[in-house]
């Protein structure tokens, strides 16, 4: 039940320091989660993994298909014709990886200073 706490507690900062600061505000919440929450290496990397990446993921569909912007289409052509759902994976992949190494960096700076 705490895990999915944590999950949900570091979902929800990831989407409110997004909108009111860049892209990389993504590493913030995972990494104070990495610091603060104790569990196992493998549960840190799953919770920052998901976090991040449901987060990006649900964001940008949300984005996609709300605004019936064609964006998306024109940047999968640049990318040598890639569809706009493989690149709505690519960034929920991409959220899911920054938000796991942010995750298992606070869980090792918590290890780092408590020796």
């Amino acid at each position: 039940m705490k895990k999915i706490a944590v999950l949900l507690i570091t979902m929800l900062a990831i989407y409110i320091l997004g909108i009111f600061m860049p892209w990389w505000s993504i590493v913030v919440p995972p990494t104070v989660a990495g610091i603060f929450y104790r569990t196992a290496w493998g549960w840190h990397a799953l919770l920052g993994f998901l976090g991040g990446c449901l987060t990006w993921l649900t964001l940008c569909l949300f984005i996609s298909t709300n605004t019936d912007s064609d964006l998306v289409g024109m940047i999968g052509e640049i990318f040598q014709g890639a569809s706009s759902i493989v690149l709505i994976l690519i960034t929920g992949l991409l959220g899911g990886l920054y938000s796991l190494v942010a995750q298992l960096t606070g869980n090792s700076l918590y290890k780092l200073f408590k020796s």
